[in-house]
C-alpha cells in the first residue's frame, strides 16, 4: 500500500511538471515561429524587390530593341538612298538605264 501510494504521488508530482514543461515547449516553439515568419516575410520583401527590377529591366530591353530597330530600319533606308543614287549617277554617266 505504501508503495502504491509512493508510486501514485510521484505520477501526480510528474503530471503537475508536465504542464511547465509544455509550456516551455509551447514558449520555444512560438518563439521559433515568430523568427520563421520575420525571415518569411524579409524573403517576399526581397522577392517583390527583385520582381520590380525584372519589370524594369524587361521594360528597357523592349525600349532598346524598338529603338534598335528603328535605327536599323533607318540605315536600310539610308543604304537604298544611297545606292539608288549612286545607281543613277553612274547611269547618267554612261548614259544607259537599268530601269
Amino acid at each position: 500500500m505504501i508503495v502504491w501510494l509512493i508510486q501514485v504521488s510521484v505520477t501526480l508530482i510528474c503530471c503537475a511538471a508536465l504542464p511547465c514543461v509544455e509550456q516551455v515547449n509551447l514558449s520555444a516553439c512560438q518563439a521559433r515561429c515568430a523568427d520563421k515568419e520575420a525571415r518569411i516575410n524579409e524573403c517576399e520583401t526581397t522577392i517583390a524587390d527583385k520582381l520590380a527590377e525584372i519589370d524594369a529591366a524587361n521594360a528597357k530591353i523592349r525600349h532598346d530593341e524598338t529603338l534598335r530597330r528603328k535605327l536599323h530600319n533607318t540605315i536600310l533606308e539610308l543604304k537604298v538612298r544611297y545606292f539608288t543614287k549612286a545607281l543613277w549617277t553612274v547611269c547618267t554617266m554612261f548614259d544607259t538605264a537599268y530601269w
